[in-house]
């Protein structure tokens, strides 16, 4: 990522990222490199650890663990949306994860949860963050718990944690109307 924002001269950005995009996107605004004007944090914990089971199915029955993601991704109890009806969210979720795992190496999940597992968060790079940090959490998320978002908050100088309520960790399917009416908000503030 930051190799692109080189190649096309940014040097000053809203810097946004979605549960292991979000551990992305931390890296990115601790680099001395870039000058991050705001930040967000969307599904996130720091650290960020995926349960021993969960990773053994991600190397073993990827398929079934990329039916548990997409379930846990979701909250059931979420009243349906414009997209569609929570089922439907879950289902299209989970066909989307199929289909980037048929089109990428069979131990990519795996890779990619393990990579989250194995983040280790530089607290104290976090703190020199100058920009407002924003964290989007939902309430119902079982894969990065609010209370994991609610810890991650107090790691930076500067952030404010917004709670969807009712919502899971595809906030951006699930609850896409007030997840944008969140973003607008944070890219009009000042902070």
């Amino acid at each position: 990522v930051m190799r692109l924002l080189r190649q096309l001269n940014i040097r000053e950005a809203v810097i946004a990222g979605h549960s292991m995009g979000s551990l992305v996107a931390v890296e990115l605004a601790c680099s001395p490199a870039m000058h991050c004007t705001k930040l967000i944090l969307a599904g996130t914990a720091l650290p960020m650890p995926v349960s021993p089971q969960l990773l053994t199915m991600c190397r073993e029955q990827a398929l079934q663990a990329i039916r548990l993601i997409a379930k846990w991704s979701h909250n059931p109890a979420k009243l349906a949306s414009a997209e569609g009806s929570a089922e439907t969210l879950i289902t299209q979720s989970q066909q989307l994860m199929e289909r980037m795992h048929q089109e990428n190496s069979p131990a990519s999940l795996w890779t990619d949860m393990n990579a989250c597992n194995i983040y280790e968060p530089d607290f104290d790079a976090m703190q020199q963050i100058q920009c407002p940090v924003h964290l989007i959490a939902g309430e119902a998320d079982k894969m990065t718990p609010l209370q994991a978002a609610q810890s991650a908050a107090t790691r930076f100088r500067q952030s404010q944690l917004h709670i969807i309520p009712a919502a899971g960790h595809a906030l951006m399917t699930e609850s896409a109307t007030e997840t944008l009416e969140v973003m607008r908000n944070i890219l009009g503030s000042a902070a």
